[in-house]
């Protein structure tokens, strides 16, 4: 369930307090004021400053010894309040809440904002509890309750008293991570990943029609969004001509069994889960919405009953964690002038190295007719300028490409090797001289 649909029409607090820092998180215009000094005033730069108590014996290093306090998980629990985490019942206007406040329970739809009774973090309305919060004053009432004894069972950074030689941290699905993220924070993983994909072309019938391959790598299910853009296309501000009057959307797994299908997107049964900036703008257009083991996966788009036009199909990762897209390709036939293949690749959060790959002649060796003779590829950033190009992959980046493991099996055929920046990039396919054919066109993340 979406925690913010646990929150009441009407208003809990007619003010909320927010921390600078949240209130950035969340697109309000709330800078810094803090100085190094401590003293708060315009031009501050900093959200709040955090001091460790050196009378007591606390360690740095791990693991932590028997008679020291952990001095990372004491950092991480002053981060977090820094960042937002208090209750109203630590401020001087307790008679507004805090963003933490809205997400406190007494019992299954039973809130409770007070300093008495059982006050827990749920985000579905109680019937899950995920933490106690403290209720005695000796701490904060943001922090959770603690175990009365020594080592304790209930071991999280936010605890108000925690023990020496023990240490924890503020993950994902800790409840510090949780709550930091119902409240409008983003976790922010440690590699670059592979946002979405898309590919634009014109959809044809038979083996002309426009497919989009995947892989998950990792050790959990990932969701995703699919989505098959048509009609959405032939409007402003992209005017297109010829665009697909009626997409449909199919998903098929490595043994190329259908799981999952759709043609207009708010028939789906779970159409109301789709992320309201994902959500297909035109009512024949498709979408997917779904949790996937990893894999290999196959989308394909075609046109309904068989209809043609210039049509999008996109892979977006609408979660974040250890699982990723490592590499997307498709599929498709590729014309001239606005006919060309489109490709589409979002690099999020750090650097990412990629190889970019067209196949033409290749594919002929799978029974494909029609392949595209000699490729030819470039990447544009997200101002349209090229950013590199190729046309045989032996040309440029010969050693670069082998090195990968991943050079196009046939000399003809284009690639491109290179670290990019978080953004937004486009590669396109044309052919050599304006020939046309079926080309696939591929993304993998280097590692």
């Amino acid at each position: 369930m979406n925690a913010n649909a646990t929150l009441p029409n009407t208003a809990l607090s007619s003010i909320i307090l927010t921390n600078s820092a949240l209130g950035r998180a969340v697109g309000l215009n709330t800078p810094p004021v803090m100085f190094a000094d401590g003293s708060l005033g315009t031009g501050g730069p900093y959200d709040g400053i955090i001091t460790i108590n050196t009378l007591y014996p606390v360690q740095f290093t791990r693991p932590v010894s028997a008679g020291n306090l952990d001095g990372e998980m004491f950092t991480e629990h002053e981060i977090d309040e820094v960042l937002g985490t208090g209750s109203h019942i630590d401020t001087p206007a307790p008679q507004f809440l805090c963003p933490i406040d809205l997400f406190t329970w007494a019992s299954l739809n039973a809130r409770n904002t007070s300093s008495s009774g059982q006050r827990f973090f749920s985000i579905d309305q109680g019937f899950h509890l995920i933490v106690q919060f403290n209720q005695s004053p000796g701490g904060d009432f943001g922090d959770y309750d603690s175990d009365s004894f020594c080592p304790a069972n209930r071991l999280f950074v936010q605890n108000a008293f925690n023990c020496p030689g023990q240490a924890a941290d503020v993950t994902a699905s800790s409840p510090e991570g949780i709550s930091l993220d119902v409240m409008g924070y983003d976790l922010i993983p440690t590699n670059s990943v592979l946002g979405n994909i898309s590919t634009r072309l014109p959809v044809g019938t038979g083996e002309n029609v426009l497919i989009a391959g995947f892989k998950i790598t990792g050790s959990t299910a990932k969701q995703l969004l699919l989505r098959a853009l048509g009609p959405t296309l032939g409007q402003p501000p992209f005017n297109v001509p010829g665009a697909l009057g009626d997409t449909t959307l199919e998903l098929h797994d490595s043994t190329g069994a259908v799981i999952a299908t759709n043609d207009d997107w708010q028939q789906a049964s779970n159409a109301s889960s789709i992320p309201a900036n994902l959500r297909p703008p035109n009512h024949l257009e498709s979408a997917i919405l779904i949790t996937l083991n990893p894999g290999t996966y196959t989308a394909i788009l075609r046109g309904y009953q068989n209809s043609t036009g210039i049509a999008l199909v996109e892979v977006f990762d609408t979660s974040v964690g250890n699982t990723q897209l490592s590499n997307i390709s498709t599929r498709g036939f590729v014309q001239t002038g606005n006919n060309v293949m489109i490709a589409g690749v979002i690099v999020q959060f750090h650097n990412k190295g990629i190889l970019v790959r067209a196949l033409g002649p290749t594919l002929a060796g799978f029974g494909v007719a029609n392949p595209l003779p000699d490729p030819m590829l470039e990447l544009h950033d997200s101002n349209g300028a090229i950013i590199a190009s190729n046309d045989d992959w032996k040309e440029t980046q010969q050693s670069i490409i082998t090195v990968t493991g991943l050079a196009p099996p046939n000399d003809r055929e284009s690639a491109i090797a290179g670290t990019i920046a978080p953004g937004n990039y486009t590669a396109v396919v044309r052919g050599f001289n304006n020939a046309i054919g079926v080309a696939l066109v591929e993304v993998y993340a280097l590692n």
